[in-house]
């Protein structure tokens, strides 16, 4: 996956970074690289909780303020805040896998280095909640803009490049009233009173089209429909495009054609390869022949018509499957709590350690004797010691055993109760939370964002602590995990240059994405560097880690 951030704190426009399984940010303080890490959590706690507003910038995983702390300051109030991604393969057929494409895998291939991008306005009331009141998305080499009446929750326009669509569903409800239309009416009941002009001004048609907000990063959409008997209801905008597509098709073909060869022909048109689909040698010749002569303008209407109908149903499947990826995802803040000697005992189930690892010892106690078995030879086998958790008189105490004594983790250096809620997500994520995901038929992958690992480590842990981020992306290929882990650590970028030189770990598997900010009223700078295959870092910044010309006086 690549993401791509627009106008979001320091953040003007990254760019597409290329989320690979391991993916190292680096950075001068205040650089921009927390914001674009932060990014997540905050996207996860607005698609977890129920919010009255789209984004949640003040909750369990992060806090960012409010509405006016993530705005740029080198933009005014009316600025756009966006989010672009670029989906693999792999990806795509699960977006695909309820949509129209399902059944086409050309289709999937083509869209494998497509472009998705969304961009959102908002609006902040007296109460200070923020609404949407526009979005942009760049699907299909075309620019679709939806503007939203905030206070009925309708939308005012949708625009294609710019141009408002009004015309080309009044000229296409128009197409409605043909009789030949009228065999399929008993299929299209519910559409019936467009053709009764229950519509008094065609002005107004927009107002039917309504949108909810729910957990997602985009709302949900509808066509609000009003039937003779005053009795409302809606269905999905898709199904009026449907219904429209179907209609202009009608009226190209010959009276008797059936309804499943008028199917076909619309099954057969797509907006990727639009012109030669409409002549495809297997559709009837009275059609090919009609569309031969067709005008341009009625050309580009059917176009803009599908493209609609197909932005309409991928919108929803998009929506969901970037909910599930920023939902799935596992922060780690930098500062993690300090050890405590006891911990009072709670009957929690526990799936997932919490970004400062406060409920540490009640996930350990959440998992069985034969995942606790496999952990305790994990960090061994890794680190050298093992974790226990013991209960005592309604309390639990953490313990380390290290050199075959058995010492409380309050004792311990500070450097393990810093980097314990680390070992134990990343173990867990990599060998037990995918299994749970392909059980339940979701989606199998994982980002785990993590902050200074290296806080208070000793060198040489430093070190072992890279080799385990090595290990751990080679045993998940059959998980799509993703591990993004913030540092100042020289030693760790060192340490994962050697395991490619000796061949532990695929280079093209490692991005190192440097975040550059000259100065505190700039904006931030990206740029992303690699490691070849020796495993020297290519294109490294001079004085990086080191101040450039300077050395220590006498």
């Amino acid at each position: 996956m690549k993401l791509r951030i627009q106008n979001f704190r320091s953040l003007k426009d990254t760019g597409y970074v290329d989320i690979k399984p391991l993916t190292i940010l680096v950075g001068k303080n205040s650089s921009g690289k927390s914001s674009f890490l932060r990014h997540f959590p905050m996207l996860k706690q607005s698609f977890e909780e129920k919010t009255r507003i789209p984004l949640l910038f003040y909750g369990r995983y992060i806090d960012f303020g409010s509405y006016k702390d993530i705005k740029p300051f080198y933009t005014d109030d009316d600025y756009k805040l966006g989010f672009s991604f670029i989906f693999d393969e792999k990806k795509l057929k699960k977006i695909f896998r309820y949509s129209i494409f399902r059944y086409d895998e050309t289709l999937v291939n083509y869209f494998k280095n497509t472009e998705v991008n969304v961009e959102i306005s908002f609006f902040e009331d007296k109460r200070n909640l923020v609404h949407i009141k526009e979005i942009d998305i760049n699907l299909f080499n075309s620019n679709i803009k939806l503007i939203l009446n905030i206070e009925n929750n309708f939308i005012e326009d949708i625009l294609i490049d710019n141009n408002s669509v009004l015309n080309l569903i009044k000229k296409s409800i128009n197409e409605l009233k043909d009789k030949r239309f009228n065999k399929f009416l008993d299929i299209f009941e519910e559409f019936d009173f467009l053709r009764k002009n229950r519509i008094n001004e065609i002005e107004n048609f927009f107002r039917n089209f309504r949108y909810f907000e729910r957990n997602g990063l985009l709302p949900e959409f509808y066509f609000f429909l009003k039937k003779e008997n005053d009795i409302s209801y809606s269905r999905k905008i898709e199904s009026l495009f449907d219904l429209l597509i179907l209609a202009f098709i009608i009226r190209y073909n010959r009276k008797n054609t059936s309804l499943y060869t008028i199917e076909i022909i619309k099954e057969t048109i797509n907006v990727l390869d639009f012109d030669q689909s409409l002549i495809n040698e297997l559709l009837p010749k009275t059609w090919i022949k009609n569309i031969k002569n067709l005008n341009i303008d009625d050309k580009n209407r059917l176009y803009n018509l599908i493209l609609l109908k197909n932005f309409f149903v991928l919108i929803p499947n998009i929506n969901d499957y970037i909910t599930e990826i920023y939902k799935k995802s596992s922060y780690i803040a930098p500062l993690r709590a300090t050890a405590e000697r006891y911990y009072r005992i709670q009957h929690l189930s526990v799936d997932e350690v919490d970004p400062n690892g406060k409920n540490l010892p009640f996930f350990l106690d959440s998992l069985s004797d034969v995942q606790m078995k496999n952990f305790q030879k994990w960090t061994y086998d890794n680190f050298g010691f093992k974790v226990f958790i013991s209960k005592i008189e309604g309390h639990y105490s953490i313990k380390i055993e290290e050199n075959n004594k058995l010492i409380n983790l309050s004792d311990m250096g500070f450097g393990y109760s810093q980097i314990l809620p680390i070992i134990v997500q990343l173990w867990y994520s990599s060998f037990y939370e995918y299994r749970k995901y392909r059980i339940l038929n979701k989606i199998s992958e994982k980002i785990i964002v993590i902050e200074q690992p290296e806080l208070h480590l000793h060198p040489k842990f430093q070190a072992l602590f890279a080799e385990v981020l090595v290990r751990i992306v080679n045993s998940s290929k059959h998980f799509d995990l993703k591990l993004i882990v913030e540092t100042h650590s020289d030693i760790i970028i060192n340490r994962i240059g050697d395991c490619i030189a000796y061949d532990q770990i695929d280079s093209d598997k490692v991005n190192i994405v440097i975040f550059n900010k000259e100065d505190e009223n700039d904006y931030s700078e990206i740029k992303e560097v690699n490691f070849n295959e020796n495993g020297e870092i290519v294109d490294w910044p001079l004085g990086f880690f080191i101040p450039e010309n300077r050395g220590c006086k006498k």
